[in-house]
């Protein structure tokens, strides 16, 4: 799943007869279609391609492969069905990525990239290894692992995203590294993927220093995230290392969660830890804790 084109899940719509306007499903039926029809699809599973609601009082069956429904409310005659599916561009060639793939590769396992290959395909294409534009590069191949750039990976996911080319790489890389600042679900599902890509073998958790890592290399920017230094330094301290271990890391819900306090807290003042609706995970509420009575000390210190 590229997380830029797919962040936004697709449209499910049934057609009006009396009228043939085209009406949305609500939401959460569309998601249990949206479910079933990749397991129909991706997985070749068609035991049951049927899926049953209630809809304003009525029962549904929605039928995802032969996209079709039927209501009790209409003596069960035929809707048409529709997905909008997710926006890609025009596929790029396969053939051309094939031919780039091989400028790159190992000699001793033509299947990835060499590592000296990684540094030159970056350099070429004007792709700074150390920025996040790296990481959103590496996430359009939509690679299991960030450790290793397989041929296939790069094949298929770059062609997914409408690229074939260096030039169409490095454009394609610039168009959409604005938006995961731009679009929260954008900026969600790119550290899913990313924490996905990182763990090593079966590990539910990265290391607390690569989570650190992806947050500097991400939230680079303090007027964006101003908070962000703050946190590092929290993720960083024996405070942590004492209730998580010599080898901390954190599990894709607190990675994920993270980002998006960052994304939300401008201002450690404005976290309020004893509010009882509060959403936020025991990671962060012991952070703002943490914060404050750093605060609080030196406060005392300067007096």
């Amino acid at each position: 799943m590229a997380f830029f084109y797919e962040a936004d899940a697709p449209v499910w719509k049934y057609k009006q007869r009396y009228n043939n306007s085209w009406e949305p499903f609500p939401k959460k039926v569309g998601q249990k279609l949206e479910k079933l029809y990749k397991k129909t699809t991706r997985d070749q599973d068609t035991s049951n391609v049927k899926y049953q609601c209630e809809i304003k009082g009525a029962t549904w069956t929605v039928d995802v492969q032969n996209m079709t429904a039927t209501d009790s409310g209409s003596y069960y005659r035929s809707h048409e069905v529709s997905r909008e599916s997710y926006p890609y561009p025009k596929e790029g060639s396969k053939d051309k990525l094939k031919s780039l793939f091989k400028k790159y590769r190992d000699p001793e396992d033509e299947e990835c990239f060499s590592q000296e290959g990684l540094q030159d395909f970056f350099k070429q294409a004007k792709i700074d290894p150390n920025k996040v534009d790296s990481l959103i590069c590496l996430g359009l191949m939509e690679l299991k692992s960030v450790f290793e750039i397989e041929r296939d990976f790069f094949i298929n996911g770059l062609a997914k995203c409408g690229c074939d080319s260096l030039d169409s790489i490095r454009s394609r890389v610039k168009e959409i590294t604005p938006q995961i600042y731009a679009r929260k679900k954008v900026l969600r599902m790119f550290v899913r993927w990313l924490h996905k890509a990182s763990k090593e073998d079966n590990q539910k958790a990265i290391p607390m220093a690569v989570a650190v890592h992806y947050l500097k290399i991400i939230l680079h920017d303090e007027n964006r995230s101003p908070v962000r230094a703050k946190m590092v330094e929290y993720l960083e301290s024996d405070n942590v290392k004492n209730k998580m271990g010599d080898t901390p890391g954190l599990h894709c819900d607190d990675f994920e969660m993270i980002f998006e306090f960052l994304g939300e807290i401008k201002n450690l003042d404005d976290f309020d830890t004893e509010d009882e609706d509060t959403f936020w995970p025991t990671l962060l509420l012991d952070f703002g804790e943490w914060a404050k009575k750093g605060a609080t000390s030196n406060d005392q210190k300067a007096s």
